[in-house]
């Protein structure tokens, strides 16, 4: 049986390897062989086996056009390190090299429910969703079965039911909320007859591949039974175009203190370097959901996770199955690939990590008041002094609700979130490709000239008392310290890996309220006995079966092959009719010029009456100017989700046009006769500078994070030589109110009609550097294969198009180049 077949992007490293430690500790694995197949390719094979003394070459062989089996190798003759299979390519690469066990080891039938959790990451979900269905194509063995369970917390993974996919919608918003109702429906709900014996946890915002799925499912099948697997998490960098050289982590040792600031093991461990791998402590006390795969009789015997959010619970879990005596085994040939951390810091998050801790050390008894309290003072005053009043604000509500008891937030997860976001305005990371000139990097700069000078900061919290009105920047991949930014009045807080940064202001008055609320915090705090009275009275029900039967809201009906998402409106299938459309219409206009309208205040609809004759596209709430004029658009188009969910009906009936949407549309917009739909090809980071560009709609629409460059690609589709924009301001009045990622309309004043947007109506924050880069590749991609595209707006701001004159191009038809 194929335990692990060799990946070629992942080359000549550990994750390519077969790991002995955990071969021979956790499973009933004792002789394997290598196999490698080669059609049309030659390739020269070296087996190696290293551990942390030696390197010594097991076998060379050159390989060409044919099959090869290695001698049996006894894993006993080892015991440590790893077998390596290296892989030279002299031609062709075309070949296969395999690992095999030996067919006499003993095995257990298996039956495995992946889980994703997830909440508003559909691309992730899709991308990985069709790497399963890829991987069950692909591989079958009698005794083994696999199912994907998807807990959609936000309804929008997009993802339909099959045979091997279920889809359940669930209240909760993410966190255990979400891995608990997947393993209360395996273990106990809607799924408790099929027969599973082990579920896997799986982050949503994972980067998967094939070969893990069957790395999984074959160590699950020899492996011992009082095991639990997880596996070691590489940092995905796209800037970088990284290719997994470090890991990490393998797993947490779990420091039994307040600061969540458990040990990450083999952090930062190149995947090629056997030697330090070797040597590395494997013996992990947590692992993270972002894989985790645990048999259905421990998860019974255990109980269900305490029903933390966002932060904690699977530290929690792993410790509950630890202290049953169920071990934890981590193979360094496993990996998952995972957004860097860094990339991925939001302030909310701190609220759930602070709370979760506390409650966790709480149910252990390990919390003392004086610890409690002198952390509290130490994180919050840190914060302060950082300009992070946010972070610290969170911090003591974190404390407050801990102090209420499990009672007041689990249940009430809707309700807590949004009292987190309330805080949550001004410190988060967005995109910023380099820090202003006039913010200079600070780090490791606090320099004082005398004793009485360091005293003085450090008694007005870094400066915040003083007059001090300097801007600086710090690199938060290197160390800091809080007196870097004491002669700072603004700060930025940069990652110049990723390209985000987050800016602070320093507000003296609200730092002076933040330290009377840390005063009287401090001195209401109640006995810790109390506290932990309070949850462990209530550990055991939050835990069992019967709460999380009713914790939430979950379509309990057992998903069947042609099964629709609950909360879609409708089928988000392409037809064959979408097929012909596009293409029917690919080069339908070819050589000819065509306006895109844009739905800024500098569009007149004079300037629409003179567009009757013309090839136009227009989107969103164009259909308001038609009460004015008799032009109607020969194309229309939405993509934003608002617009389509609050404008639902007027795009129904919009007619005496063609309308084209992208395909993640259909949850909002059914089909009608001039209704047709296109695949949507969403990036997997929407904050990342690259951009594609789509020249044939067959191939999809690629995302630009703006209507106007669907718009572009669906004219370069239909063969559009000359493309003028018109009505596109590219500036915008942005309202005071917020709500979470999306403003609050206080008054129409970024559009052509007074009602486009009413007061109270959500809409998109305008991201304007976001814009221009794909303006940018619009423009670089159309220069490239010969199309032109013009900004004939009226009053703009962007300058990335050739601006010409709206008046002039209709009157004399001038083809500009």
């Amino acid at each position: 049986m194929i335990i692990q077949q060799y990946v070629p992007e992942l080359s000549n490293s550990v994750i390519n390897s077969l790991d002995l430690k955990f071969w021979l500790a956790n499973t009933s694995v004792r002789y394997i062989k290598f196999k490698v197949d080669t059609l049309g390719g030659r390739i020269n094979l070296i087996l190696r086996h290293i551990n942390e003394k030696h390197n010594h070459i097991l076998e060379n062989i050159n390989i060409e056009n044919t099959h090869y089996t290695s001698n049996s190798f006894k894993l006993d003759n080892f015991k440590t390190g790893f077998l390596v299979p290296e892989v030279h390519t002299e031609y062709g690469k075309n070949f296969r090299v395999s690992i095999c066990a030996d067919s006499n080891a003993p095995t257990h039938n298996i039956n495995i429910n992946y889980i994703f959790c997830t909440y508003k990451k559909s691309t992730y979900i899709q991308k990985n969703a069709k790497i399963f269905k890829d991987f069950i194509a692909e591989h079958s063995h009698p005794n083994i079965h696999c199912h994907l369970t998807i807990v959609d917390n936000g309804g929008d993974c997009g993802v339909e039911n099959s045979s091997h996919i279920t889809v359940l919608q669930n209240r909760n918003n993410g966190g255990t909320g979400g891995f608990g109702r997947g393993m209360y429906e395996t273990c106990h709900g809607m799924f408790q007859g099929a027969g599973f014996t082990h579920v896997c946890l799986m982050d949503d915002d994972i980067y998967l591949s094939k070969e893990m799925f069957l790395r999984n499912a074959a160590a699950v099948y020899f492996l011992n039974q009082d095991t639990y697997l997880g596996a070691p998490m590489c940092p995905h960098n796209p800037l970088e175009n990284q290719k997994l050289p470090i890991f990490s982590c393998i797993g947490h040792s779990f420091k039994n203190k307040i600061p969540p600031s458990d040990l990450a093991i083999g952090h930062n461990l190149s995947v090629d370097n056997f030697t330090a791998l070797a040597k590395t402590p494997r013996s992990p006390h947590t692992q993270g959901w972002w894989w985790s795969c645990i048999n259905v009789n421990h998860i019974k015997q255990v109980g269900l996770p305490f029903p933390f959010f966002y932060k904690m619970d699977d530290v929690e879990y792993s410790l509950r199955l630890k202290n049953a005596g169920i071990k934890l085994a981590v193979p360094l040939s496993f990996w998952v690939s995972h957004d860097d951390f860094n990339m991925k810091y939001n302030v909310m998050a701190q609220y759930f990590k602070f709370r979760n801790r506390f409650i966790l050390l709480t149910m252990l008894g390990s919390l003392n008041k004086a610890e409690l309290i002198a952390f509290i003072k130490t994180q919050t005053l840190r914060a302060i002094a950082l300009r992070q009043y946010e972070l610290a604000t969170l911090l003591l509500l974190a404390f407050k609700d801990y102090k209420a008891g499990p009672d007041k937030f689990i249940g009430k997860e809707e309700a807590t979130l949004k009292e987190v976001l309330s805080v949550v305005k001004d410190e988060k990371y967005s995109l910023m490709r380099q820090v202003p000139s006039e913010f200079n990097i600070l780090n490791q700069q606090s320099k004082f000239k005398s004793a009485s000078e360091y005293r003085l900061y450090k008694f007005t919290l870094s400066g915040h008392f003083l007059r001090k009105t300097n801007k600086g920047s710090i690199d938060i991949r290197r160390k800091f310290s809080i007196y870097d930014i004491k002669d700072c009045s603004d700060i930025i807080y940069w990652d110049g890996i990723s390209k985000h940064g987050m800016q602070v202001k320093r507000n003296s008055l609200r730092a002076l309220l933040l330290l009377c609320k840390l005063f009287f915090t401090v001195i209401t705090c109640p006995p810790i006995k109390f506290i932990v009275k309070k949850y462990l009275k209530r550990k055991q029900h939050y835990t069992s079966p019967e709460f999380w039967n009713n914790y939430g809201k979950v379509e309990r009906k057992p998903a069947t092959k042609n099964t629709t998402i609950a909360t879609q409106r409708y089928s988000q299938s392409l037809l064959e009719r979408d097929t012909i459309f596009i293409n029917t219409i690919r080069n339908a206009h070819a050589g000819r010029r065509a306006f895109i309208i844009g739905n800024g205040p500098s569009l007149r609809i004079s300037d629409l009456d003179l567009l009757q004759n013309e090839i136009t596209f227009a989107a969103n709430k164009i259909f308001l100017a038609f009460s004015q004029t008799k032009w109607r658009p020969t194309y229309y188009s939405v993509e934003d989700t608002l617009v389509a969910d609050s404008c639902h009906d007027q795009i129904v009936y919009l007619d005496g046009f063609t309308k084209i949407f992208p395909s993640h549309m259909l949850s909002f917009i059914p089909r009608t006769e001039n209704h047709f739909f296109v695949p949507w090809r969403p990036p997997y980071n929407s904050s990342l500078p690259e951009r594609s560009f789509s020249r044939d709609l067959i191939n999809g629409i690629c995302w630009g994070s703006t209507i106007t460059y669907t718009l572009i690609q669906l004219a370069v589709h239909m063969g559009i030589k000359n493309i003028y924009i018109l009505g596109l301001d590219h500036k915008y009045i942005e309202p005071a109110k917020k709500t979470g990622n999306t403003l609050i309309c206080t008054g129409e004043r970024n559009h052509f009609h007074p009602d486009y947007r009413l007061t109270g109506e959500p809409w998109h924050l305008p991201l304007l550097e976001r814009l221009e880069c794909s303006y940018r590749y619009a423009k670089k991609f159309c220069d490239s294969i010969g199309v032109n595209i013009y900004n004939a707006s009226r009053d703009t701001a962007l300058n990335v198009f050739p601006k010409v004159d709206f008046d002039g191009v209709i009157n004399s038809r001038v083809i500009y180049s």
